[in-house]
């Protein structure tokens, strides 16, 4: 009897790819050929069982072959129809997976990858591990880096190739957080005013933000001026106000609105009293402007017109209010007129004493115009020229006959003089004699002259004996003229001479004795 050959397979084909058996990590191209099997008892076929000892992936039963193939060990046992049988092992070597690990931008709000709606200061970080090193990148943008910046939101597609040839890709996406608005606001509206009245404060702002990432802060300002609130103002004054509302994120948005100031309720009462003798009645009339619509207003007697007359002594009270409600209240006192009040202004001032150049003007501070003025043996104007020192009466009639007299007492100033502090000549025919000049009188700022010529200051000096003659003018040009005497001492003479000879030759006691005056 002979035994039959072992089975065994001579020839095996196994993929290769720069050397591993699979090229890719998750490519599945590996495979396994037996290309040729001998031993046994020739009986064909075979039955081929493959398994899988470790990886992943499947077989093909009972083929000869094996394609695509993934990493792994298998295991292969042939049998013969007589069921003998042989196994061997075969092992399929593949890269390591191609990780992609990353970082992206993330915002305050730890929720969007970009600050504000449509902000682009996004960013995505790739480091790359597995494969073989030597990467390239292939984004969606057309960046070739490892990380790509100043992205907006959106998705973004990266292949990375390793050095191999093998692939891996993925998809981000950068999310961003809505547009940050406001969506509505009320304003207070009173007839196309923010405030009722001019002097009011009931304007009110309601706001309604929208968006963004929340978390809201508010920056408001009136006319510039910064105060603090938050969505909801009440009792606000009229003004610019100004938002900037602001998220989590630091995403802005401002806004703007005028409460706008209706015109202030003006309202002024024009009295006119009993006049003098009390045949003509008081009247009281009512101007009023400004505020908002249409009025209603009375008078406290129930009279509903501007204008009311025949009034008697008292008082009238007049109420006004308009379409926003704002009220004004005025009174109107009617008396009854009394003698007239006169004062006096002068308009210019006599100029020097004597003269008769001065203007003064009656006044009168109660009455109605136009008034009628007349000059005691004057005139009959208001105003008095060519005035001289002395009284003068006034009599004045207004317009509803009442009268009044005044008499005024009009001055002239001091007479201008000129004094002098006189410094004599030191010596006979001497010519250091001073004099220091004083204005008195009139409207002081002296000018002094000396024999007709202006003096610098007040000193006139190198004066020799004699009259010398001197003038002084204040400020409205009033003069005085005068002259002021220098002194000198008398002249030195001899009037004495008496001498003695010396009592012997070569004697010295000889002498002269002079006596001198002046």
């Amino acid at each position: 009897m002979v035994e039959p050959d072992l089975i065994e397979i001579p020839e095996v084909s196994i993929s290769a790819h720069n050397n591993y058996n699979v090229s890719c990590f998750d490519s599945g191209d590996g495979f396994i050929h037996l290309d040729s099997i001998f031993g046994g008892h020739y009986y064909a076929p075979y039955n081929f069982n493959w398994e899988l000892i470790s990886g992943s992936g499947s077989v093909q039963e009972n083929s000869q072959n094996q394609d695509d193939l993934d990493g792994g060990v298998y295991k292969v046992t042939i049998t013969d129809e007589q069921g003998c049988f042989s196994s061997d092992t075969f092992t399929l070597t593949k890269p390591s997976r191609i990780n992609i690990n990353y970082t992206t931008s993330i915002a305050p709000d730890g929720i969007h990858h970009i600050r504000c709606f449509e902000g682009s200061e996004g960013f995505i970080n790739l480091t790359i591990t597995g494969g073989e090193a030597g990467y390239q990148y292939n984004w969606s943008n057309g960046s070739s880096l490892n990380s790509i910046t100043n992205l907006q939101a959106g998705l973004y597609q990266v292949e990375v190739t390793d050095n191999i040839s093998c692939k891996r890709d993925t998809t981000f996406e950068l999310i961003e957080p809505p547009l940050l608005s406001i969506s509505s606001a009320q304003i207070s509206d009173f007839n196309g005013f923010g405030v009722s009245c001019a002097n009011s404060s009931n304007g009110f702002i309601s706001l309604n933000p929208l968006g963004g990432s929340g978390g809201y802060s508010y920056g408001w300002k009136r006319n510039g001026v910064s105060f603090s609130g938050n969505s909801n103002l009440q009792d606000l004054l009229p003004g610019i106000y100004t938002l900037r509302l602001t998220d989590v994120n630091g995403c802005i948005v401002d806004w703007s609105d005028t409460l706008k100031l209706p015109d202030e309720l003006n309202l002024k009462i024009i009295a006119t009293n009993i006049n003098c003798t009390g045949d003509e009645l008081g009247t009281a009339l009512a101007e009023f402007s400004g505020g908002v619509g249409e009025y209603v207003y009375q008078w406290n007697t129930g009279a509903t017109s501007p204008l009311i007359t025949g009034l008697d002594v008292g008082n009238y009270i007049f109420s006004i209010t308009d379409e926003n409600n704002c009220q004004k209240i005025d009174t109107a006192i009617i008396k009854q007129d009394t003698k007239l009040w006169i004062t006096m202004n002068i308009l210019d001032s006599i100029s020097c004493n004597g003269s008769e150049d001065g203007v003064i003007q009656a006044q009168c501070d109660s009455g109605y115009t136009p008034y009628t003025f007349v000059w005691e043996g004057n005139g009959i104007a208001q105003n008095l020229s060519n005035v001289k020192k002395g009284f003068y009466s006034v009599h004045v009639t207004d317009a509803r006959g009442c009268q009044g007299e005044k008499e005024f007492f009009v001055d002239d100033p001091d007479s201008v003089l000129l004094l002098a502090e006189i410094k004599d000549a030191s010596c006979f025919g001497f010519s250091d004699g001073e004099v220091t000049l004083q204005g008195t009188g009139g409207y002081g700022n002296y000018v002094y002259t000396y024999d007709n010529d202006p003096v610098i200051g007040n000193v006139v000096s190198g004066l020799i004996a004699g009259k010398h003659n001197f003038g002084v003018y204040d400020s409205k040009n009033c003069s005085y003229f005068t002259s002021f005497d220098v002194n000198e001492p008398e002249p030195l003479e001899f009037d004495t001479i008496n001498s003695f000879r010396p009592l012997c030759p070569d004697w010295s006691n000889g002498r002269l004795e002079v006596i001198v005056k002046g």
